[in-house]
């Protein structure tokens, strides 16, 4: 299995659980994860995958690169779940979502079509 492969595949699974009626359902309810509500961790979630397209269009980035487990980690070193970091994740997520649910799920299957050709 190859990189995109893997991508691809994985970001089907996130598609199909972005477009379950549960998650429809439950839109404008609290997530499992502390402070995100469900349509706020959709947003992230979409957010993630749709991350891989826009640096896709970039260019080269200048100076060293930072390799993705250490980004991660540089997030997870901030525990204040209330800090502006954090607070900042949960906005982008719902900035995402502001369209609704139908719009998410659209948006991800088109993503994943764009990103599979």
């Amino acid at each position: 299995m190859t990189v995109r492969s893997a991508f691809l595949e994985t970001g089907r699974v996130a598609a199909d659980l972005l477009a379950a009626p549960e998650v429809g359902a439950a839109w404008d309810s609290p997530s499992a994860l502390p402070e995100f509500s469900v349509r706020g961790l959709a947003g992230h979630l979409l957010r993630a995958t749709g991350s891989v397209e826009a640096y896709l269009d970039r260019g080269e980035p200048d100076g060293e690169p930072v390799g993705a487990a250490e980004y991660y980690v540089r997030a997870v070193e901030e525990p204040d779940i209330h800090s502006e970091v954090h607070r900042a994740i949960r906005q982008r997520g719902e900035d995402e979502a502001a369209g609704g649910f139908e719009a998410v799920r659209d948006r991800s299957y088109g993503l994943l079509d764009r990103l599979s050709g």
